[in-house]
């Protein structure tokens, strides 16, 4: 039963089996004001339909459930909205770390392999015809020339009896240190073009080779008008480095649409969650009695319907407590 506190004029819910039997006064939960019991609260409660006690839900009152905070933790609604985003932005971003790492280095190796074999295939043009008369001064020439050329470790060049007459490095500095002072010593290391040899029925060979310290892709052609053979090798950092940057506006773009998407789910997000908990907070102060408050609807759709259905609600249980509590004052006078 509903019952009004003269005192503070809030409403408390009385149940029969909290009523010590006999008494006529019980405290405001509210204020602790002593407020009057009706006669007619004893028939009602025994005349009133059996209730089934759960176990499982503690022995509190509506008045008390309502000071449990709304929608916590995982049950908010906020955290049901993003959740779903992230997970979505986390398997995105794992898709595309897992293409980078399967398809880009495929990608890596093409270049360099397209660009070493264009290089060694112009190399092979120019020294082909002086390899062929014995003029080392122009292929030496021609080395040097190609040597010069960007991301290139070094060119060799070797004659029919496989012998080397020709070796340039690019950039020694780029090499260990220990390298390029046993290079500076000694000459071009005989031993290197023997790390991608080729085989007598092939005119091709290619291969990801060590050379101090450094990765690098080595390809080597056999020039068939002499019998000669040259070597290009061409650092693979530098092809690695080139696809990285061009996939940088990429993972710009990504990002920004990721930030913006973010930016966006939070304002909707907002936009539903705050109302939704500003109308709970409404409907809890009905609960305990604070009916003077008028609820404030803002904008049209369903939270505007909501909110006017409380607002209509308040206003009943206003005015539902107000014909109580002249109901109960002419019972004193009379």
């Amino acid at each position: 039963m509903l019952i009004f506190c003269d005192a503070c004029g809030k409403v408390n819910f009385l149940k029969k089996e909290k009523i010590p039997e006999g008494a006529s006064r019980t405290p405001c939960i509210h204020c602790g004001s002593e407020i009057p019991i009706p006669e007619s609260f004893e028939s009602e409660a025994d005349t009133g339909p059996p209730t089934k006690k759960n176990s499982r839900t503690p022995d509190v009152t509506p008045l008390q459930r309502t000071d449990r905070r709304p929608y916590p933790g995982i049950h908010g609604l906020s955290f049901r909205l993003l959740m779903p985003f992230i997970l979505i932005l986390l398997c995105v971003s794992a898709s595309i770390a897992y293409a980078y790492y399967k398809a880009v280095p495929a990608i890596i190796e093409e270049q360099i392999n397209q660009r070493a074999f264009a290089i060694s295939r112009s190399f092979s043009a120019a020294v082909a015809q002086p390899l062929l008369l014995k003029n080392y001064l122009a292929v030496s020439q021609a080395a040097s020339v190609h040597a010069d050329l960007p991301g290139v470790a070094y060119v060799v060049v070797q004659n029919h009896d496989k012998a080397i007459v020709t070796g340039i490095f690019g950039l020694l500095s780029r090499f260990d240190e220990d390298f390029a002072r046993g290079v500076t010593a000694g000459g071009f290391p005989p031993g290197l073009v023997q790390l991608n040899p080729i085989a007598e029925n092939e005119s091709i060979s290619a291969r990801n080779i060590l050379v101090g310290k450094r990765r690098i892709h080595d390809v080597a052609i056999r020039i068939r008008t002499s019998g000669g053979i040259v070597h290009v090798g061409l650092f693979m950092e530098d092809a690695e480095n080139a696809v990285r940057r061009s996939l940088r506006p990429l993972m710009v773009v990504l990002s920004a649409l990721f930030i913006a998407g973010g930016a966006a789910l939070w304002w909707i997000t907002a936009s539903i969650a705050n109302p939704i908990r500003n109308l709970t907070r409404v409907a809890h102060a009905i609960a305990i009695g604070e009916l003077d408050t008028p609820v404030h609807i803002r904008g049209k759709g369903e939270i505007a319907d909501l909110g006017q259905a409380i607002e209509t609600m308040r206003i009943s249980v206003r005015s539902a407590i107000l014909r109580l509590r002249n109901r109960q004052g002419v019972g004193k006078n009379a």
